[in-house]
């Protein structure tokens, strides 16, 4: 039987509605990586920051984690591949201990075992998410102008190290910064919780992030942003919507180099904020 502190661990979701793409890696000794690839990526409640992230693992959240797997004899179980339809989120773990590797595929109805371990590696994940290494936050205000309101999107590096990015690809007309300023308010539940409805959407096309290049605003190719940079960047006025309770927020999809230098396409959303 395993012992309970020789497990290297791997924990991947992946899905695209909404786009996930979470990848973690929790080696024998406790230090950690995490690459999260979207506000979503990191559940319940998202994540503020998108990119890379490492650090040590709690020691008694690793112990906690290694003893549960070697409760449960989860390494070395036989694999079960769950069959997913397309919009569902895959996610898989792999333990490796020595020569020995088990991979789980976990679906919503998996057993209760690959619950626990999840709900655990998940907790650590948070704990991960907020040491950044590379990694971008969107962040919205609005001040109140003549048409309504003037929307301001903040994108910050708030890692320990340079990041490269990239918002316009003169050469390449499908590869510019994505930008969709969203209005809508937060509806309350019966279950105590609360979802957020959509009142209407507005999208920069390519032709508007052109014309914030030629500004000045954000930069043409691929850009290093060093930790602490950050570009703002002003967005065309928004209307103040009848409904007194209506919040902003912003969605930013755009590319990040990796670590081996290949490109990842990854998406944030800023928290709503209300209208002035």
């Amino acid at each position: 039987m395993p012992t309970a502190a020789g497990y290297t661990i791997r924990y991947s979701a992946s899905g695209s509605r909404p786009f996930v793409d979470a990848r973690l890696e929790i080696a024998v000794s406790g230090e950690a990586e995490l690459y999260l690839g979207s506000s979503a990526s990191l559940p319940p409640g998202g994540s503020e920051m998108v990119g890379f992230f490492a650090g040590v693992v709690d020691p008694k959240k690793l112990a906690d984690l290694h003893s549960y797997i070697t409760r449960r004899k989860l390494a070395g179980a036989s694999a079960t591949a769950v069959p997913t339809a397309p919009e569902m989120t895959v996610r898989t773990l792999v333990f490796i201990q020595g020569q020995q590797e088990t991979t789980i595929e976990i679906a919503d109805d998996s057993n209760n075992a690959l619950k626990g371990v999840e709900e655990r590696l998940l907790a650590i994940m948070a704990d991960l998410s907020q040491s950044p290494v590379r990694a971008l936050r969107a962040d919205l205000s609005l001040t109140k102008s003549a048409n309504g309101a003037e929307p301001v999107l903040t994108l910050a590096q708030l890692g320990s190290e340079p990041l490269t990015i990239e918002l316009f690809d003169p050469a390449v007309p499908q590869r510019f910064v994505r930008i969709q300023l969203e209005i809508g308010r937060s509806v309350a539940l019966p279950s105590g919780g609360s979802m957020w409805q959509p009142l209407s959407t507005v999208n920069l096309n390519r032709d508007q992030i052109a014309a914030l290049v030629g500004s000045g605003e954000i930069p043409s190719g691929a850009a290093n942003l060093s930790p602490g940079a950050n570009y703002r960047t002003s967005l065309p006025d928004t209307a103040k919507p009848a409904a007194n309770d209506a919040q902003a927020a912003v969605t930013v999809q755009l590319r990040i180099s990796g670590p081996s230098g290949d490109w990842r396409n990854i998406t944030l959303r800023s928290t709503p904020v209300k209208f002035p």
